[in-house]
Formats: structure tokens, sequence, C-alpha cells
């Protein structure tokens, strides 16, 4: 255990420093953020929190060189933190105590028991198409476009698989990184959140 805060304190203070240094780069010459990669590859380890803290701290802009970067970071976050969770739970003989059946048939009453939500869920993922769909039609007809970042945070909040549908029904977006894999990430985040919190509710 002890090695493994280590690898984290480790991975982070890397995550937070690279993100600096491209921050004072980016700042003093106007260059291009060279270690974007090696800090998307941080955050996938771990380092997710300190890039993001990095992020906080001294930048705070989500322009195009930043999206794909904070979007992943924040995936990551949420599903290390889900899956740390999910490995006390395991640990502490808090999980699997209702066998195959119990669990799905736990996961059959939550889906009842929240129809609320799967309909708020629904509403959003129709929402965040339509708006691909509209962002689509105005660069078509040259207008005035829906600005990335709403599309980004329609999709994180819920509306992923309808934004991911509308990119390839309409194919708009398909060529944009922080869209071609930053959606899918979401719809693996959201997943991962669903099933905990189906989980936590049995």
């Amino acid at each position: 255990m002890d090695f493994f805060f280590k690898y984290l304190a480790g991975i982070n203070l890397l995550s937070f420093s690279l993100y600096f240094i491209d921050y004072l780069r980016f700042s003093l010459t106007g260059g291009l953020k060279e270690h974007w990669s090696i800090c998307n590859i941080a955050s996938v380890l771990g380092g997710a929190p300190g890039t993001l803290l990095a992020y906080i701290c001294f930048d705070r802009r989500f322009d195009k060189p930043n999206r794909f970067r904070i979007v992943l970071a924040v995936c990551m976050l949420v599903l290390q933190a889900a899956a740390c969770l999910a490995a006390y739970m395991i640990m502490n003989g808090t999980a699997g105590r209702t066998g195959t059946e119990g669990f799905l048939s736990g996961i059959q009453s939550f889906g009842r028991d929240h129809m609320m939500f799967w309909y708020c869920l629904l509403g959003m993922n129709a929402v965040t198409a339509l708006l691909f769909a509209a962002d689509k039609y105005k660069a078509v007809k040259k207008r005035r476009r829906i600005p990335e970042y709403i599309l980004l945070m329609m999709s994180f909040f819920g509306g992923s698989i309808g934004g991911l549908c509308a990119m390839h029904a309409v194919r708009h977006k398909t060529s944009s990184i922080q869209f071609s894999l930053g959606i899918p990430m979401m719809i693996l985040t959201q997943t991962a959140v669903l099933i905990l919190w189906a989980v936590l509710s049995l």
C-alpha cells in the first residue's frame, strides 16, 4: 500500500510539472504545447489530479490545446476514483455478497426505481444530438457556430451517447480528437459511474 501511495504521489508530481513547463513555454514564447501527449499518458497512469491541479492553478483556459487534455484528465479521475472505491469495497467484503443473481436483480430494481433519472438522461441525449446536428448545419451554411465547450459539456453531463450518434450520423467533429476520443471516454466514464451507483444502491 505504501508503494501505491508513493507511485500516485510521483505520477501526479510528474503530471503537474509537465503541465507547468508547457504553460510557461506557451506563455513566454507562444510556442505550441509539446508535452501534451506525455501529460495524457501520465493522466491515464494515475496523474489526473496533478494535471487538473496545474490547470486550475496556472491555466484555466478551455481552448483547443487544452480541451482533450482536460476532458481526458476529468474522465480518468472519475474512472480511477470509481476503481479505487470498487477495490475498497471488494477488500472490505462489502461487494459480492448477493451473488450473480442478486446482483442482476438489484441492477434491474435500480433501473425501475430511478425512471425519472432515465427520462432526464434520454432528454439530455436528445438535446445533445440536436446541438451537434445544428452545429453541422451552421457549419455548412457558414453561420455562427455553437461553441465546442458547450458540445463537450452537454456530452459530459449525460449526453455522450446522443453526441456520439449525431457525430457519426451527420459526419460532424469526427476528425477532432477531443470529440472522436473524448466522447467515447465520457461514455465509458458514465457507464462506470452508473454501475458503481447501482452497486452502492444494492
